[in-house]
């Protein structure tokens, strides 16, 4: 038996006093019938091992054969792992699992032997070129006067990035060119400058969810609460997290407008991707990144004339519209359908075709639109084939799932956004009575803490309105009108100021920081004015910005006359005023309803300031 004993090892995580390193449960994962400890293996991948443990019943081998089919490091670094003959050989759940798999491995060496897993290098030239003509389309446009040019060329810029989105995709399923450290190269250049975010960042969490699609608390598509649930008991499988039942109710309609456009990449490009970076000290990633905030706007600007801030506030547009777009696809083949608890385990083949599908995979434009993703259900089984094969050899798969016994699902492209949309309204309404208990728990207790699932109300939404109008409104009126005109200096200065705040609120919201400021109770006097209850900065401050994002609006509209960008300026802070007057109701309606459990003065009380309580 190599290269233990039986009696030197520990079976499925019980530790043996005898063995020196039997300090911490032993970790086994099972491939090919042979088990790998990997206690202490720190998987270059990430957690995502931790899915794969034979304690969980799992067995890792079509997982290892096929996120590691180009990797013969990985092969080598297998062998080098102390290993066991697993008791029996292969564990499989029944006979019809094992005779499965063996026609999933004979199906797989028919595609390999016919050329399907072979790269082309000319077709990676192609897509890359595509990248090209369509950014400097998008940069053609933004050089043409008008307004109409300027929201096409915003229109195509976003799809450049969204199709950077497929395309380092691929590569960082090394399906490109065949070469890990090129693909990978191609994944970071292109997710980094396209769409400001972190190849490694991507790859961690997007595996994850291959692993195990739609398994709960495993595939991290469905770890979205409070921003959106996905399946009916999303809120209750998340019981730590606050979370709007308001929000859940209309976020088939917030999903990719607020949700995908402006909360993900706000929380991407600004928190997760850079701190992933700073963490792994990747600063080739973190150049990429860099180049997509200075390099893209600083081009806007060479061919438009324009100021760099405005343009910086129209690239953010672009990513909004990528958001948009790439969460919008990604969602169409798998967030609807079944979801599988998180203590059961079905096989690679299993877990690909009953919870992916297949949308129009004969369709050459939805093969463009989405990326070659449409053909999920393939994607899933083969994430080192060549994208661009897989609408072949899904013909194939239809006839292995049918003589096999699966049942393979392929749908129109409509048909995808209809059930998305349809589940996303559902898993929104669907309440437990769980959730309900702990709603008016919450409705008594009114937490004094807010953390990322406070991105997912109202005034979450409010405050990405008012960071991005705010960002628009400064950069638009800073090209307007002459550079010692004062009306023109306030409102950039307004903007520049409520864009700075709004980013430190946001930037504390999602770190999870106390975002309350110390309360005032107010003296008062007399029976007119009942002021009984308490007035917080926040209340202040947005009450405050209301009347200037006002100022701003008449300064701009003064020189709208004639001037496109005083014009979008005006509106911008119209729309900034509209919504900080709203989260100033917002806000006192919130001091409002906990004027029974608050401080009462009396009449003449002096007043005084307290900290906000805390957990």
């Amino acid at each position: 038996m190599p290269p233990y004993s039986q009696a030197a090892t520990v079976s499925h995580g019980v530790a043996n006093a005898a063995d020196p390193k039997a300090a911490k449960p032993r970790k086994y994962v099972s491939i090919d019938g042979v088990e790998y400890d990997v206690t202490d293996f720190k998987h270059p991948g990430g957690s995502v091992i931790n899915y794969m443990l034979t304690s969980l019943g799992a067995d890792a081998t079509e997982t290892f054969n096929e996120f590691h089919m180009r990797s013969k490091k990985a092969k080598l670094v297998l062998k080098s792992l102390p290993k066991r003959i697993a008791q029996g050989g292969r564990d499989f759940a029944n006979k019809k699992e094992q005779e499965l798999l063996e026609a999933f491995k004979q199906f797989r060496q028919e595609l390999t032997r016919d050329g399907f897993f072979d790269t082309n290098v000319s077709h990676v030239v192609m897509r890359v070129a595509e990248l090209a003509a369509i950014f400097a389309l998008g940069l053609y446009l933004f050089s043409l006067p008008g307004l109409l040019f300027k929201a096409l060329s915003v229109l195509t810029l976003g799809l450049f990035g969204a199709r950077c989105g497929w395309l380092q995709h691929e590569g960082g399923h090394n399906s490109l060119t065949g070469k890990m450290w090129v693909d990978k190269r191609i994944q970071r250049a292109f997710i980094g400058f396209g769409l400001g975010s972190c190849g490694s960042m991507w790859n961690s969490m997007h595996e994850k969810h291959h692993t195990t699609p739609q398994k709960i608390n495993y595939d991290m598509d469905l770890d979205t609460v409070p921003l959106v649930a996905f399946f009916d008991t999303a809120i209750e499988k998340n019981r730590a997290r606050s979370h709007s039942k308001w929000w859940m109710r209309f976020q088939a309609y917030t999903f990719l407008p607020v949700t995908s456009g402006l909360f993900v990449m706000l929380f991407w490009l600004f928190y997760l991707h850079p701190r992933k970076v700073l963490r792994e000290k990747s600063w080739e990633q973190g150049l990429w990144m860099l180049s997509s905030h200075t390099v893209r706007p600083y081009l806007m600007a060479s061919v438009s004339g324009l100021g760099f801030w405005q343009c910086y506030g129209l690239h953010w547009v672009s990513l909004w519209v990528a958001g948009q777009y790439l969460f919008g696809h990604f969602s169409l083949s798998h967030t609807h359908t079944d979801t599988v608890d998180e203590d059961k385990f079905k096989n690679w083949v299993e877990f690909a075709v009953h919870h992916t599908v297949d949308i129009n995979p004969q369709n050459p434009l939805i093969n463009w639109v989405m990326g070659y993703l449409n053909c999920q259900v393939v994607h899933h089984l083969f994430p080192n084939m060549p994208q661009y094969k897989q609408p072949e050899v899904s013909k194939r798969l239809a006839r292995f799932c049918k003589e096999n016994g699966l049942q393979y699902t392929a749908i129109s492209y409509w048909e995808a956004w209809k059930r998305t949309f349809k589940n996303l309204d559902e898993s929104g309404t669907t309440t437990s009575p769980w959730v309900e208990a702990r709603e008016r728990e919450r409705e008594r207790e009114r937490n004094a803490r807010m953390d990322v699932g406070a991105m997912a109300t109202t005034r979450g939404g409010l405050l990405a309105a008012e960071w991005l109008t705010s960002l628009i409104m400064f950069s638009t009126m800073s090209s307007a009108g002459h550079h010692g005109d004062t009306a023109r200096q306030y409102v950039v200065a307004i903007g520049v100021i409520m864009w700075l705040l709004t980013s430190a609120l946001a930037a504390s919201y999602l770190l999870t920081l106390q975002h309350d400021l110390p309360t005032i109770h107010l003296d008062h006097q007399g029976p007119v004015l009942q002021i009984t209850g308490k007035l917080s900065i926040e209340l202040v401050y947005y009450a405050l910005f209301s009347f200037l994002s006002l100022v701003a609006f008449f300064c701009a509209a003064a020189h709208a006359h004639g001037s496109g960008a005083a014009a979008a300026s005006a509106f911008f802070g119209v729309v900034l005023a509209a919504a900080t007057g709203a989260s100033c109701v917002l806000t006192y309606r919130d001091l409002a309803d906990d004027l029974s459990g608050g401080p009462q003065l009396n009449p003449g009380q002096p007043a005084s300031v307290s900290q906000p309580s805390q957990f």
